[in-house]
């Protein structure tokens, strides 16, 4: 049986693996959890210089990245305008207490 992960409720402490087969939707998950750490969002907030992450390829490790640059500024752009299209990042805007500092982050 699956276990579904919930990027929104997912611990954030000590080191955790996440395994599934393609297609499952890892590097969404993940791009979410990065920007739940950014943000700070039930966590204590890290830089992101500081958050490392391990795949198997140069290629998935250059897909992540890009992956993620893009949801910070795709969020970035969220928290200015207060509302967000994608369910995560909404969430992360209603449940925050200070978007101001969540813009700085």
């Amino acid at each position: 049986m699956a276990n579904i992960l919930n990027p929104i409720t997912f611990p954030l402490t000590g080191v955790s693996l996440i395994e599934a087969s393609a297609g499952t939707g890892k590097t969404y998950t993940i791009t979410n959890l990065v920007l739940r750490l950014v943000l700070g969002h039930k966590c204590k907030a890290q830089p992101i210089h500081k958050i490392l992450l391990v795949t198997f390829t140069n290629a998935a490790t250059a897909e992540l990245r890009q992956r993620i640059r893009l949801k910070i500024h795709s969020a970035l752009l969220d928290f200015y305008a207060g509302h967000s299209e994608d369910p995560v990042v909404g969430e992360l805007i209603a449940q925050s207490d200070n978007p101001e500092l969540s813009i700085l982050r």
